[in-house]
Formats: structure tokens, sequence, C-alpha cells
């Protein structure tokens, strides 16, 4: 079965489709419900965008994009609902992401908990590689692993890692670590 991604514009979409992802993370994350207030912001003035995984016109899932630069995207969030979660729409969503509206950038990062072993195993299986970590300096966080896609030929992995560090440095709140590859 294959599935689109929709971009979601409308402001109520917006809020249900947040509500949605709050109300899952919200006992894992306490500053979930904050963190999603600020995104509905950031898809209003246009520095992220929202896209619903939908399969036959149903909401399986949500994909969440940072709008860094031009040349470089960060999938913030890919969450599939439970009842179709490790059927292989996870990677279906990247990959028609990364084919229809990554456009001209040259790096795509994405990042996950070491625990998620699931996560990590579809980050990998959509060509992405590990490139190091990201320290959360806020008590209810925890570190990420990092990875990133290369989408222009000739282009370091060392140039990716600078441009990493640029994107997760931004605020005080983390720090990028990069691996020694």
């Amino acid at each position: 079965m294959s599935i689109t991604l929709t971009e979601v514009t409308l402001s109520d979409q917006v809020e249900q489709s947040l509500s949605r992802l709050a109300e899952r993370f919200r006992n894992v994350y306490p500053f979930y419900d904050e963190w999603c207030k600020e995104v509905y912001l950031d898809i209003q003035n246009g520095s992220r965008s929202l896209y619903d995984i939908q399969l036959a016109n149903d909401a399986i899932g949500l994909l969440l994009i940072n709008k860094s630069k031009k040349s470089i995207i960060k999938i913030n969030t890919i969450y599939v609902y439970p009842p179709y979660q490790h059927m292989g729409f996870g990677s279906q969503a990247i990959n028609i992401f990364l084919d229809k509206f990554a456009g001209n950038a040259e790096f795509i990062f994405i990042q996950c908990k070491e625990e998620n072993i699931a996560a990590n195993k579809l980050i990998k299986a959509t060509g992405f590689v590990f490139i190091g970590f990201l320290h959360h300096t806020i008590e209810q966080a925890r570190d990420n692993l990092i990875f990133v896609k290369i989408k222009k030929e000739n282009v370091s992995l060392d140039s990716a890692i600078a441009a990493a560090n640029q994107v997760y440095s931004l605020s005080g709140r983390k720090k990028f670590l990069p691996t020694k590859l």
C-alpha cells in the first residue's frame, strides 16, 4: 500500500495534528505541550512545515520539517500512529519527502533517541549516516543521535558536520557533538 504526504496549512488542522502528537508524548516529555505551541507559531510564520502521512485519505501519521536555510532541512519529527507502525510507512514518508519536497537542499538532518531501535533502523534504511550526538542541556530531554543525508554530489561529510554544528547549536539548550568518522 502506498501513502501520500499532504502539507497541512489550515490553522485548525495544524492544531489538531499537533494535539495528537502532544497527547502521545506529554507523559514522556513534560515540556511537549509548550513545544507544540512553539511549533504551531513556527508553522504559521513559515519556518516549519507539517505534513500528514495519508493512507487512502486517512491520516496515519505526521512529518514535521524545520527549514533552517535553503540548503539545509531538518526532519524534526516523523511519527506514524501505532496501528500503522512497523509496516514501512515511515520510510515511505521519508522517501516521498526527499523526492518531492526536499528541493535543492544539500543536507537533510534527522535525529532520534539512541534507545529507539525502530527509528534508528528506519533512518539508516533511508540512506542517512550517523554523524554525532545532540546533547540537551535541559533536564527533561535526553541526548539524540544525529544523522545526515547529503543530496548533492561532491559535498564532504566534513561540510555536513559543519552544517550540523550551525543548525543544532542555534539555541542555548543544545550542543552538537560530532563523532569521529
